[in-house]
């Protein structure tokens, strides 16, 4: 099976995404995504919100926001200025917040968002051996035609900046109970297997969180 081209990033021309995890105290979770929501509009003027999700299995207390931005330039100074966090727009919320993680995001395909409502999302975050993310990713990708007859696929992307063999993968699910019984028959496809046969050595950790939307998530 013959992969299509990656998505190349390209300044100035490509969208890209922000992943943005922000780490919450137990006790003000609702508190903050209550203000992460009112600050959405004022945090929009450098890119649009497409999701934002708290964790339902997985690291715990943690709100997961991705952002589409028009382009590099764009990207970069919402990272540096006008889009900083909850903590920062909220000063109220300061004392709840007790981390953000921020990645930049090049898609690799398309970008999918599902319609409809009542959706869990399953976001799954692998770290490639060094230098071999755009090998796996040519595997990834030719087997996508095999893995979305069972579920379909929202977002695939790799890191730019900071880590540079890190991807990341979106999955939409009617349920959880769903999303067992899809994975169990995928497991059992000849073509996923191959595939698992030269992808997995390539890879040094894998990471998947189910994540729900809140909300005023604009992916439901």
């Amino acid at each position: 099976m013959i992969a299509p081209a990656l998505v190349q990033p390209s300044k100035g021309n490509s969208m890209l995404f922000e992943l943005r995890t922000t780490a919450v105290q137990p006790s003000a979770m609702g508190r903050v995504v209550a203000l992460a929501g009112e600050s959405v509009g004022r945090r929009e003027s450098s890119g649009k919100l497409e999701g934002a999700w708290v964790t339902e299995i997985g690291p715990l207390c943690r709100l997961t926001e991705l952002w589409s931005r028009p382009d590099l330039d764009v990207a970069g100074a919402s990272r540096e200025a006008n889009a900083p966090g909850v903590a920062e727009l909220q000063p109220d919320s300061r004392d709840a917040i007790t981390g953000v993680e921020t990645s930049l995001l090049s898609p690799v395909l398309p970008y999918h968002p599902p319609g409809g409502t009542g959706h869990v999302y399953e976001l799954r975050r692998y770290r490639t051996r060094p230098g071999r993310q755009a090998e796996w990713l040519e595997h990834f990708v030719g087997v996508m035609p095999t893995r979305q007859k069972y579920s379909p696929l929202v977002g695939l992307w790799r890191t730019i900046g900071g880590c540079p063999d890190e991807v990341a993968h979106l999955w939409v699910y009617d349920s959880l109970d769903r999303r067992t019984t899809i994975r169990a028959k995928v497991v059992e496809d000849a073509e996923w297997q191959a595939f698992l046969k030269v992808g997995s050595p390539l890879l040094a950790e894998m990471n998947a969180t189910i994540i729900v939307p809140t909300r005023f998530s604009p992916l439901q």
